[in-house]
């Protein structure tokens, strides 16, 4: 399954009412790599309010082993499995793309179905 911004949002309602300083962002395929046509989404550390803050991109958000344990059981019980770029700072689904792939091939199988029925049809 990949990560969607209703679960993310989600996610970050709860973190809001916990007091918590920063929040999870979805990042887009337009903002990320806007060349590829399929993408996984990821998901970064942002402060929740950078109203005060300099440059709130340069910001490093180091969260503790706790807080990732809490992150994956809440994706978990959506059928996420993350995984995390080697400082942890980002996460995506890890069977995202295969999903993704999945579908498109569903997709696929379905127009192709729809056009044979088609054919089908204009020959009767």
């Amino acid at each position: 399954m990949i990560i969607t911004k209703e679960i993310v949002d989600e996610f970050n309602e709860m973190l809001l009412k916990e007091g918590c300083i920063f929040k999870l962002e979805l990042i887009e395929m337009s903002e990320a790599y806007p060349e590829h046509k399929l993408y996984n989404p990821e998901m970064k550390f942002v402060p929740a309010n950078d109203k005060y803050l300099w440059n709130p991109s340069r910001l490093t958000i180091e969260v503790n082993n706790e807080f990732y344990k809490y992150m994956e059981l809440f994706f978990q019980s959506k059928g996420i499995e993350l995984e995390y770029n080697e400082l942890g700072s980002r996460m995506w689904s890890k069977y995202g793309l295969k999903d993704i792939l999945d579908k498109l091939d569903s997709m696929k199988e379905c127009v192709k179905e729809s056009e044979e029925l088609q054919s089908g049809m204009e020959l009767s």
